[in-house]
């Protein structure tokens, strides 16, 4: 088991917004943080994280107030996930590996919005930006400017007209983009193609590995910060059971440490 810190740049500019386009970019934000659990939608995006690039296509839905999403990979190794509710499923067909996460908190697609939306305007100065295009989609932007040099810039573009996140970039120091996610394609409202959520695999067929998340305090960790962060830490720790003896662990490729607002 491995707990991965997240590291925090230091961000040397701060921007201040007036009140007005402060309080018009957190409705904005809200809207985005709602709609991608709320919508109906599919499409293909791409994901870039310094040297890596992921394409992949999802199909999204909500029934019963119950969120159903299946993500494939395009390129690379195969790869499947679906996720229903607070169960997540991940599929490996070259090892024939299903892999099965259940967590509560987890977060959803594409999880790059900050952590709860409560303390975003203590740490971020929110402006409404610009509007353009974005994957043949009118859009405008919303940026989250750090006011202290302890997290990131983000810079959000939406669908104008149901709120969708078409667009994020997460932004260093010298507001170059570290990380960044993109539709290029995609289909908003309406009903899914027949079989769009439907998973590719057949369970009966498949080594299962039963994944449990748990949150635990960072206190429990032992851990000791030089300078106290003003921010809600949470850790997850991750426990593995059930056939099989592959080496993954967690459906989810990132750090398993998330500070709201980084």
């Amino acid at each position: 088991m491995t707990i991965v810190p997240v590291l925090l740049l230091a961000l040397s500019t701060v921007l201040l917004a007036t009140p007005a386009l402060a309080e018009e970019g957190f409705v904005l934000l809200q809207r985005i943080a709602q709609g991608s659990r709320q919508l109906t939608y599919s499409g293909t995006f791409v994901y870039r994280s310094g040297d890596k690039v992921d394409i992949s296509r999802i199909a999204h839905s909500v029934s019963d107030g119950r969120e159903i999403e299946r993500i494939e990979a395009l390129d690379g190794s195969p790869r499947e996930v679906l996720r229903s509710g607070s169960e997540v499923k991940c599929f490996f067909p070259e090892e024939q590996l299903l892999i099965i996460e259940n967590r509560s908190n987890q977060r959803g697609f594409p999880a790059l919005l900050p952590v709860g939306l409560g303390g975003v305007p203590e740490h971020y100065a929110i402006r409404s930006g610009s509007q353009g295009r974005v994957a043949g989609v009118q859009s405008r932007a919303v940026l989250l400017e750090p006011r202290d040099g302890l997290r990131y810039g983000h810079e959000f573009w939406m669908d104008a007209a149901s709120g969708l996140l078409l667009k994020a970039n997460l932004l260093g120091e010298r507001g170059e983009t570290l990380e960044s996610f993109a539709f290029t394609q995609v289909k908003i409202g309406g009903p899914l193609e027949q079989g769009a959520l439907k998973p590719r695999f057949d369970s009966d067929r498949v080594r299962v590995q039963q994944v449990r998340a748990t949150e635990v305090k960072p206190d429990d960790m032992n851990w000791t910060f030089r300078t106290l962060l003003p921010v809600d830490l949470r850790v997850y720790r991750a426990g593995r059971f059930g056939r099989g003896n592959g080496d993954h662990v967690g459906c989810w490729a990132g750090p398993c440490v998330s500070a709201p607002g980084r």
